[in-house]
């Protein structure tokens, strides 16, 4: 099991997703440890949601590019 938080803390009153490691490929977790702290919890949650363009500006945000999601097949825009 992996988590983020909402902010970056571990404090207790964070909102925290709990997700499988597998869920987030080699490259999304690369992508995930360089972000700041504060993108990070929106970035699972797009992940786990499937939602390619919130994925999308979020790695433009943090990048300048846009990675989106892998497997196109099964995304919602």
């Amino acid at each position: 099991m992996a988590w983020v938080t909402n902010d970056g803390e571990y404090n207790g009153s964070s909102l925290v997703i709990e997700f499988d490691y597998d869920d987030l490929t080699p490259d999304q977790w690369g992508r995930l440890e360089e972000m700041s702290d504060s993108n990070r919890y929106d970035y699972v949650k797009a992940i786990l949601d499937k939602h390619n363009l919130n994925v999308q500006e979020i790695e433009m945000e943090e990048f300048g590019v846009e990675y989106g999601l892998e497997d196109l097949d099964w995304v919602d825009e």
